[in-house]
């Protein structure tokens, strides 16, 4: 299950990505795991962040018009993060890419 999270993750930063790179990383504490993917895409506004989990949610924007998806990518990595008892979150700036995060407790 972890893996489909990390590919949903992949997936989107390529597809919001044209060109500069794309990181993925791993970090670790006694209990907790934590998963990250940065890209140096298009990013996201502030106030579209709680939405961005939500079914079918499309970031609205010229610069994503050919940019094909459901909208669920996100949703169902979500989803799958809490039912491992996890969290998810992104930091992003306009222009300066995004970077999605999840962690997940080690007792899996």
């Amino acid at each position: 299950m972890v893996k489909e999270v990390l590919i949903s993750l992949v997936d989107n930063a390529i597809k919001f990505t044209k060109k500069g790179e794309i990181t993925v990383g791993v970090t670790e504490s006694e209990e907790i795991v934590k998963i990250f993917v940065k890209d140096t895409g298009i990013g996201i506004k502030k106030e579209d962040f709680p939405k961005i989990f939500k079914k079918f949610y499309q970031v609205e924007s010229y610069l994503t018009r050919d940019i094909q998806g459901a909208g669920i990518g996100l949703y169902f990595a979500k989803i799958i993060v809490e039912m491992l008892e996890g969290k998810i979150w992104v930091e992003s700036k306009v222009g300066k890419g995004s970077k999605f995060s999840f962690s997940l407790p080690k007792k899996l």
